[in-house]
Order: structure tokens, then C-alpha cells, then sequence
């Protein structure tokens, strides 16, 4: 099939070939082969690169390099997608089991193998265009709201998501469930499509439209998945924290804001904007400088979503700091708090603008520096837990996780809800809040971790 691609997407075979070899590892044998094959099929050269021109868009080598740089993987001489056909594509697919030609794609392990196969992928948006968002969302784990991830399931992963993104340059625009958002170039949707592809599931297409919306009209764009935007790193722990927090505030958490908010940090610090669908999920844009990810996280246990890469753990950390001062210190009162004051109301699109005040660097410098700590929170965070010694978990457990996760969850998992330990969390927490930003919390406790 890359044989084919290479040769109607070049003017001659040895063209093809040079492709083959320069762009996609082949080696000379396998170019020859593939070009031999591809020469006898093909009948028309169209202006297109060749994994565009099996996923039906139009994609250039770059974007292209871009959407499959982060496949990784071998190139393998006698690497066979044997199960890996158009038809095997589109059999997995009615019977809604495409993971497993996602999964026969990765254990391949070779570059140009999983790309042809997240280019077919791509090209099922015109065999089911209703039902691709669903099918490809149905498709994937959630390894930061599981708490498992392995190598072959995160190639799995990303091919999934390689297809979802070369989809995205269709002139319909991004697939959100049964609807399209075309509100953005062709370029924009590519670079947004990766962090979408991990926060959407097959119901809140517009909520995840409502969030593009507002970074949209805000000039936002994202950095490339594996790069973080963040001068500080990552921090597993500083997640667990947040989590612990939002766990101890949520019988008091009610959706009050009509409109996205906004927190502008200023030139390189921490922005994020944050919006709420009607039902269970916050979700937000976080970054520097204008550059950023998306990520989720659901209001009952805290439930984080996002590609497991670097970078999105600090922005659910902060994404759930900014979340508890909006829902917590500004419904008291919206026009600003001791830490942060609103600049701008804006409009329903782009939300109301809030900057830091002197106090909300202060305290994340004195945080930073140990004089002043949050009150310690002891408690547990939603997990999927695995017995491995013949329990059996309850069907009600089960229920208890996500709809999205219970599709991946093998028979002998069961789902853990949070729980706090303890008591008086809530009015230490209150407390402290009427004081501080969570926020800055969380930017002290980032910049601590990371020395």
C-alpha cells in the first residue's frame, strides 16, 4: 500500500523509491519490492504525500513528520502487516473492535507499518463519518485514569491518535462525536487534534467544541505532544495532592460561571483556561507564552485525562489549582480574592480574564522557600485496581468507574473511588483558601519538586 501511495504521489519510480528510503526507512530491497508492487496499480500521480494520499487528505511532508514522528519504532525489512489490510481495517472496525488492529499495527514495531495503518484508520472517516469519533475514542485506553500503561498499549495508543490527527486536515474539520469543528486552518487542527483525541469520548463533543472556541479565540495554539511547555517538570506526586484537594472540596463544588476563565500569568508564566460542560468533567487549556495542552479531569473522584506524555501531569495539577480558586475563593467573589483580580469580563467566548496580584507571587515564593505550607492532606485517589490472588470484584465497584474506562477494564479489575483519611481536612483547606490561591499552591509545589 506505501508502495502504491509512494508511486502516485511521485513523478517517477526511482522518485518512489528515494521517498521509500529517505522518508521511511526502507532499506533498498524493500524499496524495490514496494515500488514494483505500487508501479503496476498505480495509474495517476496527484499532488500529496503518500501517507495523505492513503488516509484521503491532503498532507504535506512536514505535517505529515510531525503527526508520525512520535510512532518511534524500527524500520524492519520483513516487518508484514498481514493483518493489517484495508479490509481487516474496516472488519475491526464494523464489529468495534479497531484497538486490535491498533494493537497488530504496534507490535509490528516499524514506522512506516504503523503509519500506513493510522493513514487507513484516517481514510474510515469516509466509510463511517458519523460514527469515526465514536469508533476511534472507543478505541483507546486511558492510561492516566487507569493508572496502567505498557509499551505495546501506548503504541496502540498512538497510532489511534496518528489517525485521529491526519483525519483532522479533512475539509469537514476535527470529528466530535456525530459533529465537526471547522473554526480553525487546516494547520491549527493538526497541532490541537493529538490533545483532543485523549480528552473525547463519545458524548462530549460539544464541550471539547465549547473549549476549542475559547483557545481559538484567544490565540492559544499547543505545543507537540512529548515537548512541555513548563519550565519545571512533571510531578506524580503534586497530581495526587491536587487530586486530594478537589476530593475534599467536592460537596461543596456547584457550576456557577457561564463563560471560560481565564488565568494570564504573563510573559513566561502559567496561563490557563478553563471551561465546564453541563454533567461531570472540567476541562482546560495550560501552557506559557500563548503554547499549551489540553487536559480533563471529572468532578465526582478527580479522574485525570490527557496522552500519557510529558507535561500533562503538572497541567492537570494546575488545571485543578486554577479550578478550586475559581470554584471556591471567586464564587465568593468574582470580581477577585487576595491573590488574583479580574481584568477584563470578556464575552461568553473568550471568558473573563484574571492576572495575579503581588500576594499570589509572594506566596508561591515563601511556599517555594518552605515558611509557609498547606495544610497535609491524607487520603486516596481514584485508581483501577488489578487482584492478582482470584478475587473476584463486585459488579457494583466496576460500575463506579467512568464509562470510558469500564470498556477497558479486564475481569479481574475493580475501581476504587477516592477517599479522604482523617478529619477537619475541609476546614483547614477552607481556611487556607480564604487566604491563598490553590493555584500558587500548586506552581510552588512544581517548582519545589523540581529543585
Amino acid at each position: 500500500m506505501l508502495g502504491l501511495a509512494a508511486c502516485s504521489t511521485t513523478s517517477s519510480l526511482a522518485d518512489a523509491r528515494h521517498v521509500l528510503r529517505s522518508d521511511f526507512g526502507f532499506d533498498s530491497a524493500r524499496a524495490k519490492g514496494a515500488v514494483a508492487i505500487g508501479g503496476l496499480i498505480s495509474s495517476a500521480t496527484v499532488t500529496n504525500d503518500p501517507f495523505g494520499f492513503v488516509a484521503g487528505v491532503k498532507m504535506s511532508p512536514s505535517q505529515r513528520n510531525r503527526v508520525c514522528g512520535r510512532l518511534g519504532g524500527t524500520p524492519t525489512a520483513d516487518a508484514v502487516g498481514d493483518k493489517l489490510s484495508l479490509a481487516a481495517a474496516m472488519a475491526n472496525w464494523d464489529s468495534r473492535k479497531f484497538r486490535r488492529f491498533a494493537l497488530d499495527a504496534a507490535r509490528t514495531n516499524d514506522p512506516a507499518v504503523m503509519g500506513v495503518s493510522a493513514a487507513i484508520g484516517a481514510s474510515l472517516r469516509r466509510h463511517d463519518p458519523q460514527g469515526f469519533a465514536a469508533g476511534l475514542t472507543a478505541s483507546q485506553t486511558y492510561p492516566l485514569a487507569s493508572g496502567r500503561n505498557t509499551k505495546l498499549a501506548q503504541r496502540a495508543n498512538d497510532v489511534l491518535t496518528a489517525a485521529y490527527t491526519m483525519s483532522s486536515l479533512n475539509p469537514s474539520g476535527l470529528a466530535l462525536g456525530t459533529r465537526a469543528w471547522n473554526d480553525a486552518p487546516p494547520t491549527w487542527r493538526e497541532s490541537a487534534a493529538p490533545w483532543v483525541y485523549a480528552i473525547l469520548d463519545e458524548t462530549n463533543g460539544a464541550a471539547v467544541a465549547h473549549l476549542l472556541d475559547a483557545v481559538h479565540s484567544r490565540r492559544l495554539n499547543f505545543a507537540q505532544p512529548g515537548s512541555s511547555p513548563f519550565h519545571f517538570l512533571d510531578s506524580q506526586q503534586e497530581l495526587t495532592e491536587a487530586r486530594l484537594r478537589l476530593r475534599t472540596f467536592s460537596g461543596q463544588l456547584t457550576k456557577w460561571f457561564d463563560r471560560p476563565m481565564w488565568f494570564d500569568g504573563g510573559p513566561g508564566q502559567v496561563q490557563v483556561l478553563l471551561t465546564q460542560d453541563e454533567d461531570r468533567y472540567m476541562y482546560a487549556w495550560v501552557g506559557v507564552n500563548g503554547v499549551g495542552l489540553l487536559v480533563a479531569f471529572d468532578l465526582i473522584d478527580g479522574v485525570p485525562y490527557g496522552p500519557d506524555v510529558a507535561g500533562v501531569r503538572a497541567a492537570l495539577a494546575l488545571a485543578i489549582g486554577w479550578y478550586l480558586d475559581v470554584s471556591v475563593s471567586l464564587r465568593m467573589s468574582a470580581s477577585g480574592t487576595p491573590a488574583v483580580q479580574r481584568s477584563a469580563v470578556g464575552t461568553v467566548t473568550t471568558g473573563a480574564r484574571y492576572v495575579p496580584l503581588p500576594s499570589f507571587v509572594h506566596h508561591a515564593n515563601s511556599m517555594n522557600s518552605g515558611t509557609k505550607a498547606l495544610p497535609r492532606l491524607h487520603g486516596v485517589v481514584a485508581h483501577v485496581r488489578t487482584f492478582t490472588n482470584g478475587y473476584k470484584p463486585s459488579a457494583r465497584a466496576r460500575q463506579n468507574a467512568p464509562k470510558r474506562l469500564q470498556a477497558g477494564m479486564q475481569s479481574n479489575q475493580t475501581f476504587v473511588r477516592s477517599y479522604m483519611k482523617g478529619h477537619g481536612n475541609l476546614a483547614l483547606l477552607t481556611t487556607h483558601l480564604s487566604k491563598y490561591s490553590a493555584l500558587a499552591d500548586v506552581i510552588a509545589g512544581l517548582q519545589r519538586r523540581s529543585g
